[in-house]
């Protein structure tokens, strides 16, 4: 079959239904741009207005922090101001979140808007529960007491173990002097670890504040007879040392080894003491992270 004899190839045209729905869907263009446009106005509006309202929400925590402080004296207020502090950390954290999740707020869940809004009402009802910020803070204080004894034990234990070294670990000496040691310290050790026991019978700002102002010197005191202790044992060793030195050396070799003796004790409690003075100034000033 030649070209010219191919039969006419035939158009078959769409429906007028087809034709009709696709001239309405045409005509109401117009319409619906103006109702997205409408639509993105508003979204962009609220999405605005919640920036706005969480920058408020922290505004008014950093105010409210200020009212806040002014309850407590120097002893209380640095761990106070930590425990607020950590609060607007918190609200930062959820905001640098909350800005994410509005620059992507078409990735969004209803369930995870949900879980945003609880999260802010959480923390909200939080910085205003004034009850359970006076019980955070007093946990804040008996926890920091805690580790401060801790550490003070800790020493007190090293420096026992060090003066202890200067004997023959299997000798009958080392055994009597260890015994004796122990005995020496018990007391004390008993009653500076009452101290760390006291820090959570704190119920009320008032009660906390009088007693952290006297814990450094209870701390110390306790700490210093710990000290006075060993080196009282410690000393009768040496003495006996000597004694032993004299009969075998010249007077002038046991007086050098007596003064050795003595300037180690003398450069270990130096060593001790700015241990001590350190630990307790960094007492209000530490910034205890998720106490």
């Amino acid at each position: 079959m030649t070209e010219s004899e191919k039969p006419d190839e035939k158009i078959i045209p769409p429906s007028f239904d087809s034709s009709k729905r696709l001239d309405v869907q045409i005509r109401k263009m117009p319409e619906l741009t103006n109702q997205a446009r409408m639509i993105d106005q508003v979204l962009a509006h609220r999405l605005q207005e919640i920036r706005g309202t969480a920058s408020a929400i922290i505004d008014h925590f950093n105010e409210q922090k200020k009212m806040i402080l002014q309850r407590f004296d120097s002893w209380i207020m640095p761990i106070a101001q930590d425990v607020l502090d950590g609060l607007l950390r918190d609200a930062e954290h959820l905001k640098y979140k909350l800005e994410h999740k509005l620059e992507h707020p078409d990735q969004m869940t209803s369930s995870e808007w949900d879980k945003e809004a609880k999260d802010w009402a959480l923390l909200y009802e939080t910085w205003h529960d004034r009850k359970g910020l006076v019980n955070k803070i007093l946990e804040v204080v008996a926890d920091r007491t805690k580790h401060l004894i801790d550490k003070d034990i800790q020493v007190i234990h090293d420096y026992q173990n060090q003066s202890l070294a200067h004997l023959p670990p299997e000798s009958e000496a080392f055994r009597n002097v260890e015994q004796r040691m122990s005995q020496a310290i018990e007391e004390p050790l008993k009653q500076l670890l009452s101290l760390r026991n006291e820090a959570k019978e704190q119920t009320s700002i008032q009660q906390a504040s009088e007693w952290v102002a006297k814990l450094q010197e209870r701390r110390e005191g306790y700490f210093d007879q710990l000290l006075m202790k060993i080196d009282h044992v410690m000393k009768d060793v040496v003495n006996l040392d000597d004694v032993k030195d004299m009969t075998a050396f010249i007077d002038i070799e046991g007086e050098i080894l007596f003064m050795e003796h003595e300037l180690h004790y003398i450069k270990t409690d130096l060593t001790i003491y700015i241990s001590s003075k350190k630990a307790t100034n960094n007492f209000l000033l530490q910034d205890w992270r998720r106490s």
